[in-house]
């Protein structure tokens, strides 16, 4: 038997039902079609690159509200209560992931935004890049969601989890509007709504873990400056 972590409340997540106070309804049940929804995700993105704030903002910032929009109606489908909380910082680990994402009352991930074109894939970037070094870091997390609005794909402590989603199109020009290429989308969605709990085959499994995040933890410490009481490094 497993060592094993969370509740398997629909793994984490409340179902539909009456909305409690402060949370956010993704959409009242299954309204969108995926079709419908990642064509809407493509007009968005395209709007921002080609708008006057385009030239000056990150392809990556261009990303930030279509993504948390498709989130939310991805999960509407589920019948899933969505929250997304902007640049959730995690002090621990000297990270600050683009959202962090609650089902109900619970953070159940965090999504990290790429540059369109960048892929989703962290072992292919250069090990001197800065997306490849937070890389290092964010891996120590459960559930996280990597996209570069093509790409889509799940981690769980650094190992990819079902399938990468890819959506084929254009999103710079809109010479091709955005389509699914296939039920990877969807499924990799799912993976990262409905985390499974935490499970440790073993008890070298786990801590095996916990060093991997006490090595980063380690580090986060060694690196920041010593300062004295004036507040300045020595």
């Amino acid at each position: 038997m497993g060592i094993l972590y969370g509740s398997d409340r629909r793994r984490g997540c409340d179902l539909g039902g009456p909305t409690a106070r402060g949370d956010v309804w993704a959409g009242k049940g299954t309204t969108g079609s995926v079709a419908n929804l990642v064509a809407q995700f493509g007009e968005e993105v395209r709007a921002k690159l080609q708008g006057p704030a385009g030239a000056v903002s990150s392809k990556e910032d261009s990303l930030t509200a279509p993504v948390e929009h498709l989130l939310r109606g991805m999960a509407s489908r589920q019948r899933l209560k969505l929250i997304v909380h902007g640049q959730s910082r995690i002090k621990e680990l000297g990270i600050r992931p683009d959202f962090a994402i609650a089902c109900g009352s619970k953070t159940i991930g965090h999504v990290e935004l790429k540059q369109p074109g960048s892929g989703a894939d962290p072992e292919k970037w250069s090990v001197k890049s800065h997306d490849r070094k937070q890389w290092e870091k964010i891996k120590a997390l459960h559930n996280v969601l990597y996209t570069d609005g093509y790409q889509w794909a799940v981690y769980r402590f650094g190992v990819q989890v079902g399938p990468t989603g890819i959506l084929v199109g254009d999103l710079d020009s809109g010479s091709r509007q955005l389509v699914v290429a296939d039920t990877g989308f969807e499924r990799a969605l799912t993976h990262f709504f409905l985390p499974a709990p935490i499970v440790h085959d073993s008890v070298n499994e786990l801590v095996k873990r916990i060093a991997g995040i006490c090595a980063l933890l380690r580090d986060e410490v060694t690196d920041a400056p010593i300062t004295q009481g004036c507040g300045k490094p020595v």
